[in-house]
């Protein structure tokens, strides 16, 4: 009842900003976003007339279907994991002295069990003896069907959460139970002790470097099998190798999405962290912090 009181007599500044710190309002506004590029996207390619789409070979397309269908129901699955996680720590929070890992770890630990169905498609349904040898210069590699946008979405977003982690790491301090999730901000000029908030210290950047190796493992074995199974005949080469580019940039978007979302969610903490700005001491005055 006060919580809604007080929303009810913020100004429209403070509503927004209470908005924007809940990750459920910023899917929201990503998700708006999503749709509309997509509707715009699709709105573009209907009005230019894909001929090379409406002549695909139904048949190939079967053969590819199911792992179309598997990158859809990736994507979603890591979406609805970051729902429900923020859902269960909203209305079930953590004890104050746990350090919920996970939170962190989530969306990247659920791209890579979503893209673990993949290799086991390509191998059942997707992967068959060729009518006839396909002659390829060159030797295929995992990144071969692979867009450069992806490829490069991918890397760049792999290295930004590698790099925050570290740096976070780096800065952060043991607790007393040798944990190192705080950040100790010294106090200028006085002879008090330093604050120490929680911070994305290394017992949360651990997990989520390990989940982000394993989502990197599972992304390239997935691609590399996509890549390397044979092709059905010379005059399916360019439909097959159109198929396999749509698997790969799949493969490659969810795990660049799920990348993001921790590496939001790993921001959000440190930000959460340097909110301090100032220590009150009953009887001693008020200290800036020196971040």
């Amino acid at each position: 009842m006060d919580r809604l009181i007080a929303l009810l007599t913020a100004e429209p500044s403070e509503i927004l900003q209470a908005l924007l710190s809940q990750p459920l309002f910023s899917l929201a506004i990503a998700a708006i976003f999503a749709i509309a590029w997509r509707t715009f996207s699709r709105h573009r390619v209907s009005g230019t007339g894909d001929s090379a789409s409406a002549a695909l070979d139904e048949p190939l397309r079967a053969r590819y279907r199911p792992e179309r269908v598997a990158v859809r129901i990736g994507a979603i699955a890591v979406v609805v994991s970051l729902v429900v996680e923020n859902l269960t720590a909203t209305l079930m929070p953590p004890d104050g002295d746990t350090v919920s890992w996970w939170r962190y770890a989530t969306p990247i630990l659920t791209g890579a069990v979503a893209l673990l169905a993949l290799p086991a498609l390509i191998a059942l349904r997707g992967s068959s003896t060729p009518r006839r040898p396909v002659p390829l210069a060159g030797r295929r590699t995992w990144a071969t069907f692979g867009a450069r946008a992806d490829l490069s979405g991918a890397g760049l977003a792999a290295l930004a959460l590698t790099l925050t982690t570290i740096a976070a790491g780096l800065a952060s301090s043991p607790d007393p139970k040798g944990r190192y999730v705080w950040l100790e901000v010294p106090i200028q000029n006085a002879s008090v002790d330093p604050l120490r908030p929680w911070f994305f210290g290394w017992a949360y950047g651990v997990p989520v470097l390990l989940s982000l190796a394993a989502l990197i493992a599972v992304s390239v074995t997935t691609m590399h099998g996509n890549a390397a199974r044979p092709f059905i005949a010379p005059e399916t080469l360019r439909i097959e190798r159109t198929l396999r580019s749509t698997v790969a940039s799949g493969i490659l978007r969810i795990a660049t999405g799920a990348t993001l979302l921790s590496l939001a969610a790993a921001w959000r903490f440190i930000a959460e962290s340097g909110t301090t700005t100032g220590l009150t001491i009953e009887g001693g005055g008020t200290y800036e912090v020196a971040w």
